[in-house]
């Protein structure tokens, strides 16, 4: 949808746009209402004023956003798939996602599929609270710091990661 938004407006031409298409606003507030948490928007938008608000702030924002970087980001997402080649990969892992981001949903497992493929993984999920913004908790590191910290404590360990 927000390719769509982007590609369909005539503002956009082709990618050679000089001022922000008004697709791509549109398709700004879309990212945000995937990205987000239900219980932040809520909290964020309880209501009409709050919502003008929230419009104004995602375009203002938007216009400091290149629409062709979105869609290069969106697009090169399509085809990309690591599964094949996890079984390879000797370093330590460390993936971290959070039970509200609708962007990378939980609900796939995704983290619990393809973490185990490989020798050195490990994966968390942080369970959503009432003020975590889904997708962008990864900004509010007080939610998930103490797991990273405890991630890297271990890096400079020698014991296979079995024996831990």
């Amino acid at each position: 949808m927000v390719i769509d938004a982007i590609r369909s407006d005539p503002e956009w031409k082709n990618g050679d746009y000089t001022e922000t298409p008004r697709g791509w606003i549109v398709g700004y507030n879309i990212l945000r209402m995937m990205i987000d948490s239900i219980a932040a928007l809520q909290s964020e938008v309880p209501d009409g004023p709050a919502a003008d608000r929230f419009l104004a702030v995602n375009r203002a924002t938007s216009e400091h956003v290149d629409a062709n970087d979105i869609l290069y980001s969106l697009k090169s997402s399509f085809s990309y798939n690591p599964e094949p080649g996890l079984s390879r990969i000797e370093a330590r892992l460390f993936a971290l996602n959070f039970s509200d981001d609708e962007f990378n949903p939980d609900r796939l497992q995704v983290l619990e599929t393809v973490v185990p493929k490989l020798a050195r993984g490990r994966f968390i999920v942080q369970e959503g609270t009432p003020s975590s913004p889904g997708h962008f908790t990864m900004t509010r590191p007080d939610l998930w710091a103490t797991q990273v910290a405890e991630f890297m404590a271990r890096l400079g360990d020698s014991t296979p990661s079995s024996e831990k």
